[in-house]
């Protein structure tokens, strides 16, 4: 028997509140097993039972899914509308999750990490849960109450405490796991010293820029030169597979019934507000406005404030400034919709006029009817492409296809229809020639037609040379720039001034003094590290040689900066010590577990399930 069972013994009503705390937190139990052997020696994976394998271990479609379903499910019990695009970004968030999981989980195995029952117990003594110290059961007075917290923790009364002591048993071997790496990063004084002069230090500093685009002639690169550079750098122009579509679309937009409803709708409303009912009340039941239940849940009654013409769209302030005040106004046509207007009063701000209105907004939109001719339409296309095929249904219903650019299998986003990802799933489960069923997205209903496949390979020399001349030409430019700068600095040295040396070259351009800190640098040298680096080391009186900024080359010179506060330093040290060592701990966990990945042999199945 666990040390926890013994502390298993209290408070039932907790039990579910746990269970709901932790389930999406946990990591791949009961979520993945290792491959079959036989399987394993042959090559094969048998899909139905793996989304995913990961190094010989795979994860469970029927587990990926709970995790999915689960995530969705918190965004409907918080009101929101699950489209397509969340799905697929939670699709995509729960498998990054559960492949680091589970490679963490490997590793924790390699590394032989457990924990004991009084490991267990000593971190919920000392440290509690965030989640279980929100816990109405360990409150007092709305804060988190230490002792109620220890009384149940020491004194059970059933077996509330089990899925704390199973979510522990998976959570406290991954903190162990990245306690190890973060323990492997060191920082050195100079290095911590580095960073407070570089966010305490005012630099103050004179200089020459010389932008690469100021040169526009004798950059031309020569054919056989963008041929060698292709040749030289031809896994540059890879590319992967790629698949043509055409396409027929028809939009989903109200009909002219649609647009009379709602005009009618809008008539409905100015009548009962004319017969004596409140217009904030109706706004609040009616008015499709997001701005209206801003901050507010019950509403803000079609309020909008004060305003003058030039807020509003022209028929909307036309009608407003126009109206009596208390007399409802409309139906008023915008690109919005249509507004019922209300004014409640009218002033002069500054011999500008200026109205407080509200208004209830009735957006005109598709009503089920018009969705459903809009849909039959394209039933009955697809009913023709598989009577006579693609272009014989297009000439016998008179539409012509649009061409879809080429794409590769991740394409998510397609031009004139957004986020729309069962085409792409189509073009690349299909052979040429094939046609969709049709296929609904926010926008339209559309059936689309394999056109053509580009297989994976290098691009040939003439698809991509305007490419390697754009390249060629700002490489050109960049050396021109150098150079100009290199002759600068010798002038420079030899006794010439800056305002001289930039009124004799017409690439260049003097600034300065102007005074920055180095973590905060002046627009004339950007973010550029080399420049951030070289005035680091450098001396007060000291002409930087040429570095490299964003979009050219600058020739620096150090006017002035402050002798070294070494009090303030002392004082100081401590607190950027453990922001710096926080932040290379957290991008040495980042970056272990980028390598984990990259190591890995990783199976991805899930273009059999979505």
């Amino acid at each position: 028997m666990g040390m926890m069972n013994s502390i298993r013994n209290r408070m039932h009503i907790m039990v579910w509140a746990l269970v709901v705390l932790f389930v999406g937190s946990m990591t791949v139990g009961g979520l993945v097993g290792g491959a079959d052997i036989i399987d394993q020696i042959l090559g094969r994976t048998d899909i139905t039972k793996a989304i995913a394998v990961v190094n010989g271990d795979i994860i469970s479609p029927n587990g990926f899914f709970q995790q999915v379903n689960y995530r969705l499910e918190q965004f409907r019990v918080q009101g929101q509308e699950v489209d397509e695009r969340q799905i697929d970004q939670v699709r995509q968030i729960v498998w990054d999750d559960l492949i680091e999981a589970l490679l963490v989980k490997q590793e924790i195995d390699r590394m032989g990490i457990s924990v004991t029952d009084d490991e267990i117990y000593l971190h919920l003594e000392n440290t509690p849960p965030f989640d279980l110290q929100q816990h109405p059961l360990f409150q007092t007075n709305d804060q988190f109450d230490m002792e109620k917290y220890l009384q149940a923790l020491r004194n059970p009364q059933g077996d509330e405490w089990t899925t704390i002591e199973v979510y522990m048993r998976d959570y406290l071997p991954r903190v162990k796991f990245q306690s190890q790496i973060r323990a492997s990063v060191t920082i050195s004084e100079e290095e911590v010293k580095k960073e407070y002069i570089l966010q305490n230090i005012d630099y103050t500093v004179s200089g020459i820029t010389i932008k690469n685009r100021s040169f526009t002639t004798g950059i031309e690169p020569l054919e056989d030169e963008a041929k060698d550079y292709y040749n030289q750098n031809k896994d540059e122009f890879y590319q992967e597979e790629l698949r043509s579509l055409k396409y027929v679309k028809w939009n989903k937009s109200p009909s002219k019934e649609d647009t009379t409803l709602t005009f009618n709708e809008a008539l409905d409303l100015i009548n009962r507000i004319k017969s004596g009912e409140d217009f904030a009340t109706l706004a609040n039941q009616y008015s499709q406005d997001p701005g209206n239940k801003s901050g507010n849940e019950e509403g803000k009654g079609g309020n909008l404030g004060w305003f003058d013409r030039e807020r509003m769209v022209k028929s909307f302030s036309d009608a407003a400034f126009g109206a009596e005040i208390g007399v409802p106004v409309g139906p008023v046509l915008s690109n919005f919709g249509y507004h019922i207007i209300q004014v409640s009063d009218k002033r002069q701000n500054d011999e500008i006029e200026e109205i407080s209105a509200g208004h209830i907004l009735l957006k005109i939109e598709m009503g089920p009817s018009t969705r459903e001719k809009i849909r039959n339409k394209a039933i009955n296309f697809s009913f023709d492409v598989e009577d006579y095929g693609f272009e014989e249904a297009l000439q016998k219903n008179n539409l012509s296809a649009n061409d879809l650019f080429p794409i590769p299998e991740n394409t998510r986003t397609l031009p004139s229809f957004g986020f729309f990802t069962q085409p792409v799933r189509f073009a690349f489960s299909s052979e040429v020639g094939s046609t969709s069923e049709f296929f609904e997205s926010d926008r339209s209903f559309a059936i689309f037609h394999l056109d053509s496949i580009a297989q994976a390979g290098t691009r040939p020399f003439d698809d991509v040379s305007d490419k390697i001349i754009r390249k060629l030409r700002v490489e050109n430019q960049k050396l021109l720039a150098s150079e100009i700068a290199e002759q600068i600095y010798e002038n420079l040295l030899a006794g010439s001034t800056f305002q001289p040396e930039a009124d004799s070259n017409i690439e260049a351009t003097a600034f300065g003094p102007v005074t920055f800190k180095l973590s905060n640098p002046s627009r004339q040298i950007g973010r550029s590290p080399a420049a951030k680096g070289a005035l680091l080391v450098a001396n007060v009186g000291q002409i930087i040689p040429p570095v490299e900024i964003s979009g050219g080359y600058a020739v620096l010179f150090l006017e002035h900066k402050p002798d070294f506060d070494h009090d303030d330093w002392e004082v100081k040290k401590n607190v950027f010590y453990n922001r710096l060592i926080t932040e290379r701990q957290n991008t040495a966990v980042t970056e272990w577990l980028k390598e984990l990945k990259e190591r890995a042999e990783i199976e991805d199945n899930r273009k059999y399930y979505f």
